[in-house]
């Protein structure tokens, strides 16, 4: 059996570093322990993050070699087929104000970590528009 602490080694990153740069092949997965990482093209950190990564050859081997890890990657990509597929439920059927409010359901203290800019590109609206869904939110 492949030892798994030779396997994975945790990787550091301060605000601001990338993980992956869009147009570039990445040789690592990357689970994160603490921290943000929203895009899915470029993956920049927008505060210091701690990662839990392992060689993409190397996971190729564990998945081939262990039983139970072939079941960690599947419930993985079950929870990562079911989360792109409400967030583009949201995208396509609610208004931006009913995302806004998932959003605030879904991450409560974000706001307070993020700029609103990263809001308003997660939610597909322009901060001139999150800014006047909050100050119409303030008002009930």
């Amino acid at each position: 059996m492949l030892g798994i602490n030779r396997l994975f080694h945790p990787c550091q990153l301060q605000k601001g570093e990338f993980f992956v740069r869009s147009g570039f092949m990445a040789d690592s997965i990357g689970f994160v322990v603490s921290g943000l990482q929203p895009s899915a093209f470029s993956i920049e950190t927008l505060e210091d993050t701690v990662l839990l990564c392992i060689r993409y050859s190397d996971w190729e081997k564990l998945l081939e070699g262990v039983l139970c890890w072939n079941i960690v990657a599947r419930k993985v990509i079950e929870k990562i087929y079911i989360m792109k597929q409400l967030r583009e439920r949201e995208l396509l059927l609610e208004d931006a104000e009913s995302r806004y409010l998932h959003f605030m359901e879904q991450y409560p203290s974000l706001h307070q970590r993020l700029k609103q800019h990263y809001i308003a590109s997660y939610l597909g609206i322009s901060p001139v528009s999150l800014s006047r869904i909050r100050k119409k939110m303030r008002h009930y």
